[in-house]
């Protein structure tokens, strides 16, 4: 992932719209900790950023925070939700950088 140093730039004006570098900074905080936690919880080699995991279980890991997302919204918890869909992104965005 050498393209990380990138990341300025993209950041720049020139790339993103004053909203949408607005939702990056709303995002990028809980998404990096939902990350961090993950690796720890589950180890660096148990997310689905391991190239070496098979594509089933990367698949079985997001289908599984997508239906804590579906009992979040059964329960009707903000928070729960809010929780649920930064777990979602984080094992898209793990998954993503697995394909890099």
């Amino acid at each position: 992932m050498g393209e990380s140093n990138l990341l300025p730039d993209i950041l720049s004006e020139a790339f993103l719209t004053e909203h949408e570098r607005d939702l990056v900074n709303i995002v990028s905080g809980p998404l990096l900790q939902e990350i961090s936690h993950a690796r720890h919880k589950h180890g660096p080699g148990n997310t689905p950023q391991n190239a070496e995991m098979p594509t089933w279980k990367k698949l079985a890991i997001l289908v599984e925070e997508v239906g804590e997302v579906a009992e979040a919204l059964q329960d009707e918890k903000a928070k729960s939700l809010e929780r649920e869909l930064m777990q979602v992104a984080a094992m898209a965005l793990l998954w993503y950088a697995s394909l890099r």
